[in-house]
């Protein structure tokens, strides 16, 4: 047990999850697991309508996220098309 404890960057996190997360855990899962677990406690502490708001928050976000994502794409290919007939028009030119 002690050699696994020394292969892990963070000595000890193990005994803080789950008995069922008993064998040695990538940093990247502990911490994984560590962060569920707060999120859920951080979710019992909210008031249900603060949890609303949070959440109707990261529907925004996402939303514009999506948004942004989509204006930016289109004006690449608008790009692509406008170069295309620039193109075209040299070519008609000479």
């Amino acid at each position: 047990m002690d050699a696994l404890l020394d292969r892990a960057p963070l000595r000890g996190v193990d005994f803080y999850l789950a008995i069922s997360k008993n064998a040695y855990m990538e940093p990247r899962s502990m911490a994984r697991a560590l962060g569920r677990r707060g999120g859920r406690a951080r979710a019992r502490k909210l008031s249900p309508e603060r949890r609303r708001e949070i959440a109707s928050q990261g529907c925004l976000s996402k939303a514009l996220s999506r948004h942004a994502s989509r204006r930016i794409r289109e004006n690449f290919e608008y790009l692509e098309r406008l170069n295309a007939l620039k193109k075209a028009a040299r070519s008609h030119g000479s």
